[in-house]
């Protein structure tokens, strides 16, 4: 069979070497980038999660747990580095500690087995510098480079026989009676089967190829903050706030890196680029695509309490390091800098209602993610086999 997978970040590329590793199967792989994992796999926390927060018996819970043990073999056995660092959620008020333990509850059903209740002396004990009155302690919560990933995985499809084709820009995959055609700028090829998880793009891609225009896709950035050495040496496990239930952003966190220094961020906020990863990034195509939807306004009533109250967070670290302070009153924040920000294509529907869990669609012949939000990076491995399943049946 001949499949075409288009987006080559961590999905996309374990999507591509899942079905090159079936017997029968020609796997083409595209991405318009020259380098794989560029935007959402090379621009977020790296952070593997342990399943913790999600609705049991949804995708994002099932998916998340089955791909860690995949995920952490697959960096094993290439060399990639995988630190079980730990997480504490860490509950400040009696309404933080209500919401800690409904995330109990759903950890527990999960089968986040490991996870641990903290009250205010253990979690003084495990974190002396961390102020609350409850934690819970994750110990599967892990870092990864997802990017390294996701090149390795290109490697691994490529040396399994399968052709990667970086540069090309996909413009649709219309499916036909008997098969689908992928378009690029210059281009027209034949495949019996597409998946199309071109995160930030997919919406228009699937829109150019006859799929429906919804959800799509509204990109939200975080910022992320490099913390001093000597903040660095304040904490040895990420440390997250409670998340307000209402969204789906887990807010400001604090959260180790490769080499061991401390980040903060990030919360979530409109981009005006869907690459924005800089804050001079400004495109008027994407912020023609978002005033021209219904389902973008439709969003903005309903959030906009939430969007005033996060607003000067937008605009520099001072709001991020309050909150990172309200969790870990010894961190100083001088010399704090900047880093690339990361940017999340959030799928919203029509009624601009946000969608919460994965969304893989198929139309005829082409199969699309049209929503992978974390802890899509995570899920990379499990997701793959879905989508290769539903893609080829």
């Amino acid at each position: 069979m001949k499949i075409a997978v288009i987006g080559a970040g961590i999905v996309g590329t374990a999507a591509a070497f899942e079905l090159a590793k079936r017997a029968g199967n020609e796997v083409v792989l595209y991405d318009k980038e020259r380098r794989v994992g560029t935007h959402q796999s090379g621009h977020n926390s790296g952070v593997v999660h342990a399943g913790l927060y999600y609705t049991p018996g949804s995708q994002k819970a099932r998916f998340c747990r089955e791909s860690i043990p995949l995920l952490k073999d697959f960096c094993l056995e290439h060399g990639i580095g995988y630190n079980e660092i730990g997480k504490l959620i860490v509950a400040q008020s009696e309404k933080d500690e209500a919401g800690l333990r409904e995330i109990h509850s759903k950890a527990l059903k999960n089968g986040v087995s490991s996870v641990q209740w903290l009250s205010v002396d253990e979690l003084r004990e495990v974190e002396p510098n961390v102020r609350g009155r409850a934690a819970l302690l994750s110990p599967e919560t892990s870092i990864v480079n997802y990017q390294k990933v996701a090149q390795v995985l290109a490697e691994e499809f490529v040396s399994a026989g399968g052709e990667l084709n970086l540069g090309h820009d996909v413009v649709s995959a219309e499916s036909t009676p008997n098969g689908a055609i992928v378009k690029t700028a210059n281009s027209e090829r034949e495949f019996d089967r597409v998946i199309v998880a071109a995160g930030l793009h997919t919406d228009r891609i699937a829109s150019r190829s006859g799929a429906s225009k919804y959800p799509i896709v509204v990109p939200f950035f975080g910022s992320y903050y490099l913390l001093n050495e000597e903040d660095s040496t304040l904490v040895s496990h990420a440390i997250y706030p409670v998340p307000d239930p209402n969204f789906p952003f887990l807010g400001v966190h604090i959260t180790p890196r490769e080499d061991g220094r401390f980040m903060l961020g990030p919360s979530a906020y409109l981009s005006l680029a869907r690459e924005g990863y800089k804050s001079t990034n400004v495109s008027a195509q994407d912020i023609g695509s978002m005033l021209g939807a219904t389902g973008f306004w439709k969003m903005g009533v309903r959030n906009l309490t939430q969007a005033v109250r996060l607003l000067p967070e937008a605009f520099g670290h001072s709001s991020l390091l309050r909150g990172a302070q309200g969790l870990v009153p010894k961190i100083t924040g001088e010399g704090i800098s900047a880093l690339e920000r990361g940017v999340r294509a959030q799928a919203v529907n029509r009624d601009g209602t946000l969608e919460d869990d994965f969304v893989l669609e198929r139309e005829g012949n082409v199969t699309f993610l049209r929503n992978g939000p974390s802890p899509g990076a995570t899920s990379a491995f499990r997701l793959a086999r879905e989508l290769s399943d539903i893609a080829t049946k």
